[in-house]
């Protein structure tokens, strides 16, 4: 029988907040999935990511484009994810994003999601 407590214990100090729904909320999208994903390769090396090369990545693994994904897919994924999904992931404290600099930067989070 599994609780939420043994989910919490499981994946770490982000689960034991109260603000465990905000987690499950930014988990139920693709695109933030694939964003922790691609930001849980990086941890190890604890470089920030640029925006525009994390929105080529996620549209590379979310997108269906056979021949690699076009400038405007690339574009509309950053700035969905500028204005939406990067805020949302890093108030959920999964990330932190430097608005100013469009860098993001992994943290040991991420790791869980592998």
């Amino acid at each position: 029988m599994s609780s939420h407590t043994d989910f919490a214990a499981a994946c770490g100090s982000a689960f034991e907040t109260d603000s465990s729904s905000d987690t499950f909320d930014v988990l139920a999208d693709e695109r933030r999935r694939a964003t922790l994903s691609v930001l849980a390769d990086r941890t190890d090396r604890g470089e920030p990511v640029d925006l525009s090369e994390l929105a080529r990545e996620v549209v590379d693994l979310t997108g269906s484009e056979v021949a690699g994904p076009s400038p405007d897919a690339v574009d509309r994924m950053r700035v969905a994810l500028h204005h939406q999904h990067l805020p949302k992931i890093a108030d959920a404290g999964l990330i932190a994003y430097d608005i100013d600099r469009k860098a993001v930067y992994p943290t040991d989070v991420p790791e869980t999601f592998e």
